[in-house]
């Protein structure tokens, strides 16, 4: 099949890219990452090939890293390799408070991270590239973790958590890449920082990372970015921003389908080769997209998933809803919240509409105050993995899994913010809601066990459950096939739907 890949960005000429290499060697001996030992010293140890990596900065630059290839080396089950990085839904909390208390924010990012981190364990050779020039006979032994190492992202975290202890902060317990202190909130990505607080507390928390890091670009107030987001403020509060991901999205798409268009496809022929690997491509862009700022293409990308073994006929589908979404211009609302306010979790389900079988859940989280000002923090859209008997059955499962993640948002943002929120629950099943509220019995014995585990959670008081007319159902586009205009008003009015 005659498709092509989008053409990538051109290349640096050779003297940029000496130059990216000789910096890079340069941050290696800083660092002191490695030392020279001779081959022959380590008869039982095999060197690893440590490769170049590198990409165009957007500012023309040229960046250029060493890795390792981590994956050649001898798998060591007592080496620990989890590196926790900071959630989305976290993220958005962390904005959130900072329009709630009018706080100041700072976006840094930290040079050469890994090789700041600590040092390894265990003895690790590599054949260092031709531009060291290391004597014949030698090889380089690793001191400091690079990128490829299994556990060199576990290392450079634990170095941040020393620090960060260090300078008085504290570890959150249900998100380890948040760190908060008196009037600070921070979040940790790999190794770009995004910290809010006061002058005073941000002013400190510069200076830490001055005296301990090597510190890269920082970002001071808004407009900044971070992650490929662009946040800004507007009159209501906060907007991110991925319109320059789109407008490549987009094009990307447009131009594949006139390829295949071109080349007159049979729509029943199979995924395969390189058309199976664009419906990968397809599938990766609009989920990063959809996690990130655009929940409105959440049902999307979760069913380009379930089409990546399909036929062309998916592919064709899924380069359209990235053409024709996309290119609707739409931001991530961050309402500057002043009054009470409280968790809201809207759960819904769409029995038995994947391969006629399986169920389809949608589950969208947000900070809503009384006057419907909202702050979206977290939307799910996935296949459900327990075979639903019933319509209830499947509103059920999807309302137990919107409470797990509504409980888990309310201690993230008790343990960032110092607020303990109500959690408050919205389906729009009345048998669901009645089922709870009444105690009814249902003759099918697993779902009886989950009703009783959500009406213990509400007796309790850790969650209120309420019914809501279909038309305020932010969850329904998330489990079905149609123009999301729901979830669309939110983003674009920053506020629940109302009822028409």
């Amino acid at each position: 099949m005659a498709v092509m890949e989008a053409p990538s960005p051109p290349g640096q000429g050779p003297q940029a890219v000496a130059e990216a290499r000789a910096a890079e060697l340069a941050a290696f001996r800083r660092w002191k990452v490695t030392e020279e030992v001779r081959l022959k010293d380590y008869p039982d140890v095999r060197p690893i090939p440590l490769i170049w990596r590198g990409t165009n900065r957007m500012d023309g630059s040229r960046k250029e890293r060493i890795c390792a290839r981590g994956d050649l080396l001898e798998g060591d089950p007592n080496i620990q390799t989890m590196a926790p990085t900071a959630t989305l839904a976290a993220l958005r909390v962390l904005l959130a408070e900072k329009m709630r208390r009018r706080w100041d924010m700072v976006v840094v990012d930290i040079s050469t991270a890994f090789l700041q981190g600590k040092a390894l364990s265990r003895v690790i050779l590599a054949w260092p590239p031709h531009e060291a020039n290391v004597r014949e006979g030698w090889v380089w032994r690793l001191i400091q973790p690079v990128p490829g190492i299994p556990e060199a992202g576990k290392l450079w975290n634990e170095k941040v958590d020393e620090v960060m202890r260090g300078g008085g902060y504290v570890r959150s317990k249900v998100d380890a890449a948040v760190y908060t202190g008196r009037e600070f909130i921070a979040v940790l990505h790999v190794d770009d920082f995004a910290a809010v607080g006061t002058p005073a507390t941000i002013k400190k928390f510069r200076t830490m990372l001055n005296v301990k890091f090597l510190v890269g670009k920082v970002q001071v107030g808004l407009p900044l970015r971070f992650l490929a987001m662009d946040i800004s403020e507007d009159r209501d509060g906060m907007r991110v921003d991925q319109a320059e991901y789109v407008r490549e999205m987009a094009d990307w798409a447009v131009a594949v389908r006139g390829r295949l268009a071109r080349a007159g496809v049979d729509h029943t022929e199979r995924l395969e080769g390189k058309a199976c690997t664009m419906m990968e491509q397809a599938t990766g862009m609009t989920r990063y997209l959809a996690t990130v700022s655009r929940p409105d293409m959440a049902y999307a990308a979760s069913r380009m998933a379930a089409g990546v073994k399909g036929t062309v006929r998916e592919l064709w589908w899924a380069l359209g809803v990235m053409a024709k979404l996309v290119r609707q211009p739409l931001t991530l609302p961050i309402g500057r919240q002043t009054g009470p306010r409280h968790v809201v979790a809207y759960t819904d389900a769409a029995w038995a509409n994947v391969d006629g079988v399986y169920s389809q859940m949608g589950c969208f989280i947000i900070i809503e105050q009384q006057d419907g000002l909202l702050v979206p923090v977290l939307w799910e859209s996935r296949k459900m993995t327990r075979i639903a008997r019933s319509s209830l059955a499947a509103e059920t499962q999807a309302l137990v899994h919107g409470v797990d993640r509504a409980l888990w948002i309310q201690r993230l943002i008790e343990e960032m913010t110092g607020e303990a929120l109500p959690v408050v629950m919205r389906v729009d099943c009345k048998n669901l809601a009645d089922a709870v509220a009444t105690g009814k019995m249902v003759q099918e014995r697993r779902l009886r066990v989950d009703i009783e585990a959500i009406r213990a959670d509400q007796e309790a008081g850790r969650i209120s459950l309420e019914w809501v007319p279909a038309a305020r159902q932010l969850a329904d586009e998330l489990t079905k096939t149609r123009w999301p205009t729901k979830l669309r008003a939110m983003m674009e009015t920053g506020r629940v739907p109302v009822a028409g």
